[in-house]
């Protein structure tokens, strides 16, 4: 059995977070966002 992939559509705060704990567990992270990664107030300020 392969490593298991996960996909995580959207590159906000919470997206970004959800990504960044499934790699730590060792699943393979595909991330989808049609603009910028780490839109939202967190990291722009809107």
């Amino acid at each position: 059995m392969g490593k298991k992939r996960v996909c995580v559509v959207g590159g906000g705060p919470a997206d970004l977070a959800a990504a960044v704990e499934g790699a730590r567990l060792g699943l393979s992270i595909d991330l989808f966002e049609r603009s910028k990664i780490g839109k939202g107030c967190a990291f722009t300020g809107d």
